[in-house]
């Protein structure tokens, strides 16, 4: 019989873009041969949990992240309970008894709730040397550097984007699995909610709002990371971004034979690797003559942002795609942004937005209170679009029906599920490949 235990835990409110959804899978396995030998050196069989923003929310993003976690567990016979009403990952109770793993294998929750780096990884790396440190997102800022400085062997996967802070990781050694959603997600809510205000508004055969998926990209090398982001572009700069106005305009003339919901919807969950990369080269031809004609001439829209209080990389990134090129492109004038804080949550700021006499609200902030916002913009008069997270059925539900409401794009409750439960397999599998370290290899 195997041990049951409560381990330590714990949960974090964190704002983050989250970014969400998907009907498409796009796997990229890459190095999946590589050699455990050398890296498990000096590690011990335990894989630390770190399920920031996990609210145990039925039906949220977050919660879908560790509920793939989770599947992934049970698939190698680890029972975990205590998650269904638990919001603090410590409360969970970890059953080994039917467990596929080796006989000195363990789960590990490092939240404390606390904020403090020290305790969550420092203190428990150094005497624990995990194989891995699996986080539901952010797993560069809070781990990155306790894992270079106190067990360099521990190999850290986590959910992010692409930046030049999560690059370096990659070059130092201090990150090695990336689940990342591609960048170029934006353009086709933006384009959505500008068109809306110029009286074009795209919506569902029912008349509802859009819901748009995208798929992640499962990144295990610098090599990998370089090829993917290369052709990631949304810089407004000589060559220009991937996506460009010129590839979806077609989904809002009218008369297209892709001028409907269904037609962006299949384009948008089913654009691999493969085909963003045919896009960028064919973009890379564009003239001089081309591009200046991908320019509006219609009157300014004028846009506001809803954004976290603290914004990473990826998300200054995809501001900085909305506030150049698109802005351009799409005839935009952007007021100042609104901060979402424990004070000033969506509905607040969306008050103070709509008072700014703004068109169109883009959110990229996936919770606090974000229905309520967009209900209060619907009153207002204002179009609202979300940005980096496909809503779940609660939430889409409750606003789809609004007339101000333009959609979401993102990937979906489905796709974090998977690409989630993919990423901890990948490490419960090198565990169970490796074996019960024995004596001589802790030497």
């Amino acid at each position: 019989m195997r041990r049951s235990s409560k381990l330590l835990g714990g949960l974090f409110a964190l704002a983050m873009t989250a970014v969400l959804n998907s009907c498409n899978s796009l796997f990229v396995f890459i190095n999946s041969n590589e050699d455990n030998t050398e890296w498990l050196k000096g590690t011990q069989n335990q894989i630390f949990f770190a399920l920031y923003n996990y609210y145990g929310q039925d039906g949220q993003h977050f919660t879908n992240r560790w509920l793939g976690m989770l599947d992934a567990l049970n698939e190698y016979g680890i029972e975990v309970t205590g998650h269904e009403y638990e919001k603090d990952a410590r409360n969970f109770s970890i059953d080994y008894t039917n467990s596929r793993l080796p006989e000195d294998a363990e789960i590990y929750m490092v939240n404390n709730q606390t904020w403090d780096t020290s305790l969550q990884f420092t203190r428990p790396l150094t005497k624990r040397k995990p194989i891995a440190v699996i986080s539901t997102c952010n797993g560069v800022e809070f781990a990155s550097a306790q894992i270079k400085a106190n067990s360099p062997s521990t190999r850290n996967a986590t959910m992010g984007g692409f930046s030049d802070q999560y690059r370096a990781a990659f070059e130092d050694g201090s990150l090695n699995y990336l689940i990342s959603k591609y960048s170029c997600h934006i353009a086709p809510i933006f384009a959505a909610g500008v068109n809306a205000v110029r009286g074009n508004a795209l919506r569902t055969a029912n008349n509802e709002a859009l819901r748009l998926s995208i798929t992640q990209w499962e990144v295990k090398s610098l090599d990998d990371y370089n090829t993917y982001s290369a052709i990631d572009r949304i810089s407004d700069d000589e060559l220009g971004p991937t996506i460009r106005k010129s590839n979806i305009d077609k989904f809002f003339e009218i008369g297209s034979e892709y001028n409907n919901e269904e037609a962006l919807r299949n384009w948008c969950s089913g654009l691999e690797f493969e085909d963003i990369q045919e896009i960028f080269e064919e973009n890379k031809k564009m003239t001089e003559a081309e591009k200046t004609a991908e320019v509006d001439t219609e009157a300014k829209v004028r846009v506001g942002i809803l954004k976290p209080g603290s914004v990473n990389d990826s998300v200054g990134a995809y501001i900085n795609y909305m506030k150049g090129y698109l802005a351009r492109v799409y005839n935009c004038e952007f007021v100042e942004d609104e901060d979402i804080t424990s004070s000033n949550d969506q509905k607040t700021a969306c008050n103070a937005m709509c008072n700014k006499n703004v068109d169109l609200i883009i959110s990229v902030q996936d919770d606090t209170n974000r229905n309520a916002a967009i209900k209060l913009a619907n009153e207002r008069g204002v179009y609202f679009a979300n940005v980096g997270t496909c809503q779940n059925d609660k939430d889409y539900n409750e606003v789809k029906d609004l007339p101000y409401f333009v959609g979401s794009i993102g990937t979906s409750i489905q796709e974090e599920r998977r690409s989630t439960y993919e990423m901890t397999k990948y490490y419960l599998e090198i565990m169970c490949e490796r074996g019960v370290v024995v004596k001589e290899e802790e030497e």
